[in-house]
């Protein structure tokens, strides 16, 4: 039988999103056990809320914001200590401003990212499987592929992945995720489940 052609989907830089929730740490954590396995490239991103947007009494006090804007830069250089640790690169981080999904995703095309990171952030009472709206605008405008972490994600320094779940329609742009889904498998020694739902 003729060998399967190399060509095969590279993650050659991950986004990875994060805010000041103790949820980016799992988004990171995940993000990093990808990127030691694959060699690829880490950007951590933090948007915050512009301070102009608002009106009257909801207007942003601009001392506030500066203090917000403090603590994020701070957590950010946090997240990529952490990050550039777990996956033995250097990682890039960047704190802008704006609408968080539109901004997200603005980066991801200018990035040319391969992977979208982002925590599912979603409360109880959400809908579509407990997303929350930025994650699902997300989901809906990234080109490339997206990941959402749970807050129970444990893909730590330390920890192995354990079970991978790929869902497959048949189609070759599904079947394309399957080497790279392999060599995460191989390199946690996990377990690899293949899904298709008919």
């Amino acid at each position: 039988r003729q060998a399967p052609p190399q060509t095969t989907h590279a993650i050659r830089r991950i986004l990875v999103c994060v805010d000041n929730s103790p949820k980016s740490e799992a988004c990171v954590q995940c993000a990093a056990a990808i990127s030691r396995h694959l060699g690829s490239a880490i950007t951590l991103l933090h948007v915050l809320a512009d301070p102009r947007v608002g009106s009257g009494t909801h207007a942003t006090n601009v001392m506030d914001w500066e203090i917000s804007r403090q603590q994020a830069s701070a957590r950010l250089d946090v997240l990529g200590r952490q990050a550039t640790e777990a996956s033995g690169r250097k990682v890039e981080t960047r704190l802008d401003q704006g609408h968080p999904a539109e901004r997200i995703t603005a980066l991801a095309r200018e990035l040319n990212t391969d992977l979208t990171v982002v925590g599912s952030h979603g409360g109880h009472d959400s809908l579509a499987w407990r997303l929350g709206s930025t994650a699902l605008q997300i989901l809906a405008a990234t080109r490339g592929s997206v990941l959402i972490t749970p807050p129970t994600c444990s893909a730590g320094a330390g920890t192995p992945l354990k079970r991978i779940l790929v869902p497959l329609d048949g189609s070759p742009r599904t079947e394309s995720v399957l080497p790279t889904a392999v060599r995460i498998s191989q390199a946690n020694d996990a377990e690899l489940l293949l899904v298709f739902v008919v």
